[in-house]
């Protein structure tokens, strides 16, 4: 059998077509014009979850060299026997029963200054799945749920949702034998739908090749316009009301743990025993409105010699024709190359999306243990950044940091982007990291960095064993926010009595003082 000695996990066919749009659509960076024989620079979301459900065996072998087919389920003789390992991407379902486990349980949103009603479940797109094996710890593999919210409507008026909530699923065949649970990613985002047999299921098919006899996916036609698309269906993209709150209620394995990042703003955390193997995860809050970055060169034979440095960590397509480079928003690398093409934008964005979505990070070493223990949900890290950090905030010095960074401006070149940022995590981390006791613990946030001065507005407060920290209203360069925690000192005063100089009594607190009758000595 041929062996495949390249990074190539699927093959993705992809057609261009009319799709009827609006101008009220959401803003879609690849609308953007590009010049002719140009090259362009993005910064693009990361894109960590997965609108299907697949399984996909790796082989490799004795030399290093690997190659990968499509599963048909867990049993397929094909997906057996000399093999590294088999991962899925399994796209919760729909809770039927009480008593369900790794599933959606409900969808609610929440206009301004209204409760939250929930939404009507519709039915699940058109897509590959695969059914539940116990045996293997392998749970069901469905598609994402479409929801409708008449309470709630987007900012275009349109009243559907899509909820992708995908949990990755591996098995070691040199481990015990049974899926391993990982790396939650949700979103849910507002969507009008569109008819045409243009449209076809992502990934829902698979090609045999006639050498190798391994089956491969093969993809649908669409748009990136589509935030789901299926047999002759699309749901086109909206934007959210900016003041809309979603609630989303799953059961996901107790495996998912640690911290989450997402794109959200004021969110609302809770965690609590469902089962032996799940836990009941609440995550709530207001969509982020997150400005995009697009730069292109007119001529692509011009690159600066840091621009090709760029394309060739980054980018994809030919050179020296047209090509596109894109850095993720939470890796790293991207802070250098947003300030490279700063002035180049002139310090000015092309475009905004809003989007509600959150995700485990993948665990990551750290000084303090108590940033580390993956035994359990420790809290949520979100911000409408440009480029952020990513996964946990950094303990150094007794303060918690995090690095965010964004153009200064709107796309209108006027109006200047306003940054929000909210850490909540479990009271306990927090003691745990300086040592605190279970009194009360207050905190205070600065931002600093290039750019203005500009204060923050910051709130503060501690509820249900959790903190919760935010700061709005910053301008955008390349800040850091820092976090203090503290904790009033207990001290103890010794009192005596005014009327009996030999009676005295001790008093301890955090701001003691004399009963009445007594005075400190």
């Amino acid at each position: 059998m041929r062996r495949i000695g390249a990074a190539v996990t699927s093959i993705i066919l992809t057609l261009t077509m009319s799709l009827p749009v609006r101008a009220d659509d959401a803003f879609n960076i690849n609308d953007l014009p590009l010049p002719d024989k140009s090259g362009t620079f993005q910064i693009a979301e990361p894109v960590e979850g997965s609108t299907y459900s697949d399984l996909v065996a790796l082989h490799i072998d004795n030399k290093g060299v690997w190659d990968q087919w499509v599963c048909t389920s867990t049993k397929d003789p094909e997906c057996q026997g000399n093999l590294h390992s088999i991962s899925g991407a399994a796209v919760l379902p729909l809770c039927e029963s009480v008593t369900d486990e790794n599933c959606i349980v409900s969808v609610e949103f929440a206009a301004k200054d209204q409760d939250f009603q929930p939404a009507t479940y519709i039915r699940n797109i058109g897509g590959k799945t695969y059914a539940a094996d116990p045996s293997q710890s392998f749970f069901e593999q469905s598609t994402p749920s479409l929801w409708d919210a008449p309470n709630a409507p987007s900012k275009q008026g349109a009243s559907g949702y899509v909820v992708s909530a995908t949990v990755h699923q591996t098995k070691f065949f040199k481990g015990s034998g049974k899926y391993e649970s990982q790396n939650l990613f949700v979103t849910i985002t507002p969507y009008r739908e569109v008819k045409g047999p243009e449209f076809r299921e992502r990934y829902g098919y698979t090609i045999t090749n006639e050498e190798t006899g391994k089956r491969s996916h093969a993809g649908g036609g669409g748009s990136n316009k589509c935030a789901w698309m299926e047999n002759g269906a699309c749901g086109v993209t909206q934007d959210f009301d900016e003041d809309i709150r979603a609630r989303l209620t799953l059961r996901v394995e107790k495996s998912i743990s640690g911290w989450f990042q997402a794109r959200l703003k004021s969110p609302v955390m809770s965690v609590n025993a469902f089962s032996r193997d799940n836990n009941v995860l609440v995550v709530e809050g207001q969509p982020a409105v997150v400005q995009r970055m697009s730069y292109s060169n007119p001529d692509a034979k011009k690159l600066t010699s840091q621009e090709r440095k760029f394309f060739e960590y980054t980018g994809y397509g030919g050179l020296p024709d047209d090509f596109v480079s894109k850095s993720n928003a939470q890796d790293s690398f991207s802070f250098g190359y947003l300030n490279y093409f700063r002035n180049k934008t002139k310090d000015t964005s092309v475009g905004a999306n809003t989007y509600w979505s959150f995700s485990s990070s993948t665990p990551t070493w750290s000084m303090s243990p108590c940033l580390s223990d993956t035994s359990k949900v420790l809290g949520i890290v979100t911000t409408n950044a440009m480029v952020y950090d990513g996964g946990v905030p950094k303990f150094s010095r007794g303060f918690l940091n995090y690095k965010v960074a964004g153009l200064h401006f709107e796309s209108d070149g006027r109006t200047e982007v306003l940054g929000t940022y909210d850490l909540v995590m479990r009271s306990e981390v927090a003691r745990c990291l300086y040592g605190f006791s279970k009194a009360p613990v207050s905190a205070s946030i600065t931002i600093s960095g290039e750019g203005d001065k500009n204060i923050a507005t910051t709130v503060v407060g501690e509820s249900n064993g959790w903190l919760r920290l935010a700061a709005y209203g910053f301008t955008f360069s390349e800040k850091t926010i820092r976090v203090r925690l503290t904790q009033p000192r207990r001290t103890t005063i010794n009192c005596v009595s005014t009327s009996a100089p030999t009676r005295t009594t001790k008093v301890s607190g955090t701001n003691p003082k004399c009963p009445t009758g007594f005075r400190k000595r």
